[in-house]
């Protein structure tokens, strides 16, 4: 059976999803493990390639609705309303420079988010500890059920997950 989209693997019945990612309930060998890493990669995400920011501010100003705008900013002065046409041209770049910033202050908050990921996680048949990024798809992840409060179980860290 093969992973698809149209039926992701949290759809999946336990037997069909390790069959989907060829592994079994006792986890992946050694050698497997290797090969896989080899074959696949680490488990990282690409980084990413981000445009310049004059570019990214001139995509704001040239959407749809903004030519349109520019379009009709254009009529004004040709219909000889010149006050009309500077207001519209306005709320033009107004809308794109707060577009501009809302866009770039959630691009950092999810590089900051990114950042709080966790660089290891303790193999559920062993107690011992390995780069996230050694990780492969076809390893046990133990996700144990989170407390209403964390603090009432006295230790933010008791319920972190752990991949094997």
């Amino acid at each position: 059976m093969l992973l698809t989209a149209t039926q992701p693997i949290w759809s999946l019945l336990l037997p069909e999803a390790y069959s989907g990612l060829q592994s079994q309930p006792e986890g992946l060998s050694s050698h497997e493990a290797g090969e896989r890493l080899e074959r696949f990669g680490a488990n990282r995400l690409p980084p990413l390639k981000r445009r310049p920011l004059l570019l990214r501010f001139t995509d704001q100003l040239v959407h749809f609705m903004a030519l349109l705008l520019w379009v009709a900013g254009g009529l004004a002065f040709i219909d000889r309303a010149p006050q009309l046409g500077w207001a519209i041209w306005a709320v033009i770049l107004i809308n794109g420079a707060f577009s501009f910033w809302q866009e770039f202050k959630a691009e950092r908050t999810l590089q900051a988010l990114a950042g709080n990921l966790p660089p290891t996680a303790a193999w559920w048949w062993r107690i011992s500890s390995t780069s996230t990024s050694r990780c492969s798809p076809a390893n046990h992840y133990r996700l144990p059920a989170m407390p209403i409060s964390r603090a009432a179980r006295g230790s933010p860290r008791a319920n972190a997950p752990t991949c094997c």
